[in-house]
């Protein structure tokens, strides 16, 4: 699942036989007017492949009201390209990863009040169970300096994670263990790529190299990641994101792809690659 930027009617998107819009309506199920309301600039979402157990795969098309290259140049300023109206804290995290990338960062108040009944098996926050038990310890220091040891190890937790993924990629992140199943990052992600039907030979080879990160590193392809707090009305969620971009040479009316891909979120979602 790949975000394709190019200049014009997406109906001139070729999609090596296809247009950007026949593969909405074949791999989509997008009907025509779903079509007409991307033109008109409306987002359109489409529930795609089985329910299971985990939720929903979700498969959403809009149009950007920039140029291609405006959205490349803030591609490459993660701090600004993250930010949106749900948006409460970003920040750019450097590769490789330094902890001062996240000294912008806050635990929400809801998540300071659920960490001290937080244990393996129950906890309204989604974490690994090394740093569950070292969140739930420093939630119940005095109130003088409660807030202050948790935050500090959330950003040590967010940092770590990062840097284990820019060394070792996926395989390194810790199972969440906040139900009584622990379930990976990995496992999480699985199900989403078994779906994605690319529709530009170098989508896959983006999405490939998402997956083996940093094992094998795709020619031609930039990387970032950032970290982000954000309130879409429910619970904030603190989230961890990889992004890569790629300028495909195979499809000359389409000017790059980027992919993105969560490594961490507090809450809801268990994984998502856009």
């Amino acid at each position: 699942m790949v975000l394709a930027l190019g200049a014009g009617s997406t109906s001139g998107v070729q999609a090596q036989s296809n247009t950007l819009e026949d593969w909405l309506r074949e791999s989509g199920e997008f009907t025509n007017s779903d079509i007409r309301s991307l033109r008109t600039g409306a987002p359109v979402v489409r529930v795609v492949g089985p329910e299971g157990r985990d939720g929903l795969f979700l498969l959403g098309a809009v149009r950007v009201a920039t140029t291609p290259a405006q959205l490349i140049a803030l591609w490459n300023r993660p701090s600004e390209f993250f930010r949106g109206r749900s948006t409460l804290a970003v920040g750019e995290v450097h590769l490789p990863p330094r902890i001062d990338d996240f000294r912008d960062l806050r635990l929400p108040e809801s998540d300071l009040q659920e960490l001290p009944f937080c244990r393996p098996g129950s906890c309204r926050v989604k974490l690994a169970e090394g740093p569950m038990t070292t969140l739930s310890a420093a939630s119940r220091r005095p109130p003088e300096d409660r807030e202050a040891a948790v935050t500090a190890r959330f950003r040590s937790m967010l940092f770590e994670y990062a840097d284990d993924f820019v060394r070792r990629g996926l395989s390194a992140l810790p199972p969440y263990v906040d139900k009584a199943r622990p379930t990976s990052t990995v496992e999480a992600l699985a199900p989403l790529r078994a779906m994605d039907t690319s529709f530009f030979a170098q989508s896959r080879v983006l999405t490939r190299h998402l997956r083996t990160f940093p094992r094998t590193l795709a020619e031609g392809v930039t990387d970032r990641m950032a970290w982000t707090l954000e309130d879409v009305g429910i619970r904030p969620t603190i989230r961890l994101l990889h992004t890569a971009l790629i300028q495909p040479p195979d499809a000359p009316s389409v000017d790059a792809l980027i992919a993105i891909q969560q490594l961490y979120a507090s809450h809801y979602l268990l994984a998502s690659t856009t």
